[in-house]
């Protein structure tokens, strides 16, 4: 069922925003999704090539242009929905990127080791198999401990790990929010052709602006 909000950016001038339910529904979803793109690619790239600090913020960029071209789709208006659908999508693509070099990791040390010689004895066989880890989280705990390598001379380890990832969490949610912000200052209106003017002063004055 559809509910009426006043439209905060022109309060005043008498617009006024329907709320769907059913397109902020679709905003979500659609934003988590390609939010999980955008991780899939970049943890793609960050193999070829990933500047320090610049990398998350192109990223992050990206997806905010992926996103304004959804919330023209959807027709999102509502602040709320539009920065709530943006925070989400920026959530999945920083920890998707993570998640996913965690499957990858895992598969490609499990075709490793299946290349190995079949004449080794079953005890001999299962020291030299590292254990995988049980979970993303036991994952990530041991790319810490392992450290993240900055520049040549450079690794952090422990603590510097995980702060350098937030870091690069912020980035990517400031690249992000640097072409969402400026659209969300813009009200989306859905024009009808009755709700413009008439000759005859016909028409729906003042017109509704449909938005999420």
């Amino acid at each position: 069922m559809d509910a009426d909000y006043s439209l905060h950016p022109n309060q005043g001038s008498g617009l006024t925003v329907r709320f769907v339910g059913s397109h902020a529904v679709v905003w979500v979803f659609a934003s988590a999704i390609v939010g999980a793109a955008v991780a899939r690619v970049a943890e793609w790239i960050q193999h070829v090539r990933a500047p320090v600090l610049l990398f998350p913020f192109l990223v992050g960029g990206c997806l905010g242009l992926l996103l304004f071209g959804l919330m023209r789709v959807v027709q999102v208006g509502r602040r709320p929905t539009l920065w709530g659908g943006a925070i989400l999508a920026v959530a999945v693509a920083v920890v998707g990127e993570h998640y996913i070099s965690y499957r990858e990791d895992g598969r490609h040390e499990a075709d490793y080791w299946a290349k190995q010689p079949a004449n080794l004895s079953p005890e001999l066989f299962r020291e030299m198999i590292p254990q995988p880890p049980a979970s993303f989280w036991e994952y990530m705990q041991r790319q810490a401990k392992r450290g993240r390598p900055l520049f040549s001379e450079i690794t952090l380890r422990g603590s510097a790990a995980w702060v350098s990832w937030i870091v690069d969490g912020l980035l990517t949610l400031l690249g992000t929010l640097v072409v969402v912000i400026p659209v969300s200052r813009q009200p989306h209106c859905s024009h009808h052709p009755e709700d413009q003017p008439q000759p005859n002063g016909g028409g729906r004055e003042p017109a509704d602006a449909v938005g999420i």
